[in-house]
């Protein structure tokens, strides 16, 4: 009997104890579900904090992203503005200096004024790389260019060592123009390379010294083709070398050596690196300097015949025709130019309209053998004209020469579609504007429509 109340009364302990140890387990397990749920709660709160934090910084990121991007735009819309502002004054004193050199024959100028004409001459081409050089960075020197053709490149120096032929000896320097190699072709941008090169070629004879030369010489190294241009000038300290591609720092040299503050050299490795190339330089103080032009090598294709090593003088200014011309345009200087260029050309009769409306009356009253328009008039009426000219049956078959300062992609192909028999971008070189206006006066010679940025 003992045992078996020792055994209920064990039983009932050990009930109890396993109710008191439920109750304590499900108490503890409450606590911690409670903990658990502000736990959570707070994680929550910590989330939603964080994708507000996340939201609020992408946000910011793309304001900044929007200013960088308008900022970019206004940056190029300002340097874009800033190279077609200049090209029209800088076609003026181009023309004009270049037509005093013209005329020296007839008019002889004494020795301190032909100086005096170098050297306006000498500043306006500075001036001119410094353009090109804020179209480059603009964006709109390739843009809208022609496609990837094959060149030669040394036939491209050897045109341009012609053309600096008077500014080399000027300086005393002995330019030589580089030997005909067959088979040394890249896959370029014509306008591009010829920008690229002339600043090269220029750089080399201006930042030398009396008595230098500057030697050019091209090579395949594998896919590639590099043309050099060496001088024996004062040379580079490894400074200015590490700046020299930057368009923003100022060159330490006299001002009648500068080129743009730089903006040349940098224009021109941009100009490379649009065409897949590369620019490069080598330099010591006091050995010279040797610029390395790297661009593809042009695919192989059948052999030609190797060009005429001889190089053609350059052709004299054109003799026009009897006939009547009509130029639209309202910059005094560029008016004053024509007429002293056409004086010594030929005997044309020139009538001038200032104005939009003005030219397009005159057109149909003169029924004028040609007309050239700039296109560079007040509120950006000259593609008015072309259009005016084309829709009036008595003015609609006329050849229309345009000289323009835009070199942007959506203006050249607006005007290409306008149907102009010539398309000059300003500045125009004399020789280049004569031979346009005899294309379209010479009769045997009927125009061609050319675009020529």
């Amino acid at each position: 009997m003992e045992f078996v109340l020792l055994a209920v009364a064990l039983g009932l302990a050990t009930g109890i104890a396993g109710v008191r140890l439920s109750i304590g387990a499900h108490g503890r397990i409450g606590a911690a579900q409670r903990l658990h749920d502000r736990q959570a709660a707070v994680a929550r709160r910590r989330i939603v904090d964080l994708e507000g934090a996340v939201c609020d910084v992408e946000a910011r990121l793309l304001r900044a992203q929007a200013v960088e991007s308008a900022g970019r735009r206004t940056h190029a819309a300002l340097l874009s503005a800033a190279s077609r502002e200049m090209r029209g004054p800088l076609d003026a004193v181009l023309g004009f200096s270049d037509l005093l050199r013209i005329n020296a024959v007839n008019d002889p100028l004494s020795h301190r004024q032909a100086q005096a004409v170098d050297q306006i001459r000498e500043a306006a081409v500075r001036l001119r790389t410094l353009v090109e050089g804020l179209t480059v960075f603009a964006g709109a020197a390739s843009a809208g260019a022609a496609a990837s053709e094959r060149l030669d490149p040394l036939l491209v120096a050897r045109r341009i060592c012609q053309a600096l032929a008077d500014q080399a000896r000027a300086a005393g320097v002995d330019l030589r123009p580089p030997p005909f190699q067959a088979g040394l072709t890249v896959q370029a941008e014509a306008r591009a390379l010829d920008q690229v090169m002339t600043g090269l070629i220029g750089n080399a004879v201006q930042h030398n010294r009396p008595g230098g030369a500057v030697l050019i010489e091209g090579r395949h190294v594998d896919h590639e083709v590099w043309i050099t241009v060496r001088d024996t000038g004062p040379g580079l300290s490894p400074a200015r070398i590490k700046s020299l591609f930057d368009p923003f720092v100022p060159r330490r040299r006299p001002a009648a050596s500068t080129d743009g503050a730089g903006v040349g050299l940098a224009a021109a490795r941009r100009l490379a690196a649009a065409m897949n190339g590369d620019l490069a330089v080598e330099s010591r103080e006091g050995e010279g300097a040797a610029f390395t032009l790297r661009l593809p090598a042009a695919p192989p294709s059948e052999p030609q015949a190797a060009p005429h090593p001889q190089l053609q003088a350059a052709p004299p200014l054109p003799r026009l025709p009897n006939a009547v011309l009509l130029y639209i345009a309202e910059d005094p200087a560029a008016v004053a130019l024509m007429r002293r260029l056409l004086h010594a050309l030929g005997p044309i009769q020139l009538h001038v309209a200032a104005t939009a409306q003005e030219g397009t009356d005159l057109a149909r009253d003169l029924q004028p053998d040609a007309v050239v328009l700039d296109l560079d008039l007040h509120g950006a009426e000259g593609l008015s004209v072309k259009t005016a000219l084309a829709e009036e049956p008595l003015t609609r078959d006329l050849p229309v020469l345009a000289l323009s300062a835009a070199v942007d992609p959506d203006w050249v192909g607006r005007a290409q579609a306008a149907g102009f028999a010539e398309y000059l971008t300003k500045p125009v070189a004399l020789s280049e504007l004569a031979g346009a206006l005899a294309r379209l006066l010479t009769p045997s010679s009927p125009p061609e429509t050319a675009m020529r940025a």
